[in-house]
């Protein structure tokens, strides 16, 4: 996503952040099944309500 949006990975990571004390993202942290395996998956962010990522 910073690659896209051509800014520092830290900013998004910023910004997620932000979004989660508000309460405005979700996180869902990715799955796996030992603790010894690194996650083959990115965790997923999902937003309360479609109006916030239609303005975003």
């Amino acid at each position: 996503m910073s690659a896209d949006a051509q800014v520092p990975r830290t900013t998004v990571y910023e910004y997620f952040e932000s979004f989660k004390d508000t309460l405005i993202v979700h996180e869902l942290p990715a799955w796996r099944e030992t603790r010894q395996c690194k996650p083959l998956a990115s965790s997923k962010y999902y937003f309360f309500d479609i109006g916030v990522v239609a303005a975003l």
